[in-house]
């Protein structure tokens, strides 16, 4: 019997103590899957029914891409997530690219994952915090996954002032700890921290200027 011709025969189902819904198909020859209960119905699976070699590989891809699902739905749940961090983490847990791929795409078709909506909440929250620059909120966004394209969809929005001043804000505060220092250092010290923090040269340099700093000498 060529590969393509085998059968497969039902020989037990067992319920998932752990997971309600989730059940084990076992095969005669000792194969199994793990099937939601929406395949099970789908499939009418019970004992001594029989899968051509078809029939099984469709099942058993169709059995991931559902579950792939419920664990996507289950992390989305503990916490917000993009497309790419979603795939990644369905990945961690062992389903294949396709299953993954599968279970990203339903929830963006269900309005679960909305990667604009995401990138300008954790802008927002970045912006709040008042630690970061836009330089630093973008790499914290491709850190979180945010393509490079959405986030200069999103930026198309922000307001270049409120960078500037929220510079300024972080520069006042950190300029009374360089009391008693020579100009030329503070300028230095105050352009590397914001740096740090993420923000960008032209910003640094008209901050500098706000403190009157000069800063014709900046690298």
């Amino acid at each position: 019997m060529s590969p393509g011709d085998e059968k497969y025969t039902v020989s037990n189902i067992k319920a998932n103590r752990r997971w309600p819904g989730i059940y084990t198909i076992t095969f005669s020859d000792d194969k199994t899957i793990v099937c939601p209960d929406e395949c099970v119905v789908r499939w009418s699976l019970r004992t001594d029914v029989v899968l051509t070699s078809a029939q099984f590989c469709e099942l058993k891809n169709e059995a991931e891409c559902k579950l792939a699902t419920l664990a996507a739905v289950r992390i989305l749940t503990a916490s917000a997530k993009s497309s790419r961090t979603l795939m990644l983490a369905l990945r961690k847990r062992k389903f294949s690219p396709a299953a993954a791929q599968y279970a990203v795409k339903r929830m963006v078709e269900l309005g679960y994952i909305d990667d604009v909506a995401y990138g300008r909440q954790l802008i927002t929250q970045l912006q709040k915090a008042g630690k970061k620059g836009r330089l630093g909120i973008i790499a914290e966004l491709h850190r979180r996954g945010i393509s490079t394209k959405i986030i200069e969809q999103i930026y198309q929005d922000q307001d270049d002032q409120d960078e500037r001043n929220k510079a300024l804000t972080l520069a006042n505060r950190k300029l009374a700890s360089y009391s008693g220092l020579p100009q030329h250092i503070c300028q230095r010290r105050l352009a590397a921290f914001l740096a740090r923090r993420g923000f960008d040269y032209p910003v640094i340099r008209w901050c500098l200027a706000e403190l009157n700093l000069s800063n014709d000498d900046l690298v």
